[in-house]
């Protein structure tokens, strides 16, 4: 994983309610951490590929996303994407008191790492 990256995803997460992320660069190096015992890190580079494949689906029927967002029960699960192929998953609680700006936040700013 870039060193960048690297960086601003040890400086920002994880934050409260994060339950797990993955991140994956234009070379398809990925790599993702989980919080919790009952979601495994491979489940979450699976889950990572998944939403990775529905976003270039919606790039076939030209719709360019930025990011895109499901919402179960329990969890929520967003996918930030940006022109040059890096994205970065957080799955976050679906909670009723938890905000999701620290994630919005960790979008906005994941946005602006400069990946070489």
């Amino acid at each position: 994983m870039n060193s960048s990256v690297e960086q601003f995803l040890a400086a920002r997460l994880p934050f409260p309610g994060l339950v797990a992320w993955g991140a994956r660069l234009p070379d398809r190096t990925a790599a993702s951490q989980s919080y919790v015992d009952w979601l495994p890190v491979s489940r979450t580079e699976q889950v990572l590929a998944r939403l990775i494949l529905a976003a270039d689906s919606l790039q076939y029927h030209q719709i360019e996303p930025v990011r895109l967002c499901w919402t179960f029960e329990h969890l929520r699960f967003r996918l930030g994407l940006r022109p040059d192929g890096v994205c970065l998953m957080l799955v976050e609680q679906n909670q009723r008191d938890y905000s999701p700006a620290a994630g919005d936040s960790a979008f906005d700013d994941f946005a602006q790492v400069m990946v070489p």
